[in-house]
């Protein structure tokens, strides 16, 4: 059967999750949403947005989500059909909350739209150092690719994510792009999986909570890439897991455990 390998991009494949978090998302939500007029402290604020969407259980969690938590942290009020929209939609994507906007017209679903809008147009329009492929990733999505089918995983757009990829010389390892647009990874997966393919050959690659329980919730194997630990991470995957996972010998459990080691964290 062939091998269906499901690939995270932003903190996981591509050194961008931090750039992204501090330099576009933060900003442009503190500007967007006035959010100097609840929060006395805005370095710290900043400071929390970090701590919160890059290095706890919440990292990796769909922008939206990352958006509300930390907009009811700055006690953000008049936001009932964004929390709304967030907690009952189906689709956290643009598309989505535009139908939202369409039928509620309210000033916390337009100005979440706008942020969204913004953040993508900065990273879009942004060419930094910082947008490169993390060392290892590029020799394992090329033993991916010839061993399987390849696949960019990403809550970000495919605009965004694709452009990144072509830019590191990833894109030629990658045989489609599943982003905001198509939906969330474990519908990914379920895709996959209603193609006839079993759980046995699907492996994801991600280096957050949402990535594992993504894999979880399907029953496919998960590997890691640990924060801050990324070249090692890869480097591993290349010399050991990725053979482990082909044979049939692959320790879920230990990697299930240094994910969560290194995040200092338990799910309920």
């Amino acid at each position: 059967m062939t091998k269906h390998f499901c690939v995270d991009s932003d903190g996981c494949t591509i050194n961008t999750m931090v750039f992204k978090h501090e330099v576009f998302m933060a900003p442009n939500a503190i500007r967007i949403f006035n959010l100097s007029q609840y929060v006395d402290d805005i370095d710290g604020f900043l400071a929390d947005w970090s701590q919160i969407n890059l290095y706890s259980p919440l990292r990796g969690a769909n922008r939206f989500v990352a958006l509300t938590t930390m907009l009811k942290r700055a006690g953000y009020p008049d936001m009932e059909n964004l929390l709304a929209w967030v907690d009952q939609s189906g689709q956290l994507s643009m598309d989505s909350l535009a139908q939202a906007i369409e039928t509620y017209q309210s000033d916390d679903l337009k100005k979440a739209y706008q942020w969204s809008m913004e953040t993508n147009q900065g990273i879009a329009d942004y060419h930094a150092d910082d947008y490169k492929a993390f060392v290892g990733a590029r020799a394992g999505l090329k033993a991916l690719s010839q061993v399987g089918q390849v696949y960019a995983v990403s809550t970000s757009s495919q605009k965004t994510i694709q452009a990144e990829w072509v830019e590191n010389q990833l894109d030629e390892f990658t045989d489609a792009y599943y982003c905001q647009e198509t939906g969330s990874k474990p519908a990914t997966v379920q895709m996959l999986l209603d193609q006839g393919n079993d759980v046995s050959d699907i492996l994801l690659l991600g280096d957050s909570p949402g990535d594992l329980r993504a894999a979880e919730s399907k029953g496919i194997a998960f590997y890691p890439i640990l924060v801050g630990r990324e070249t090692e991470s890869w480097a591993h995957f290349l010399d050991y897991a990725l053979e482990a996972f082909l044979n049939g010998s692959y320790d879920q459990a230990r990697y299930t455990r240094a994910f969560k080691d290194n995040l200092n964290y338990e799910e309920d």
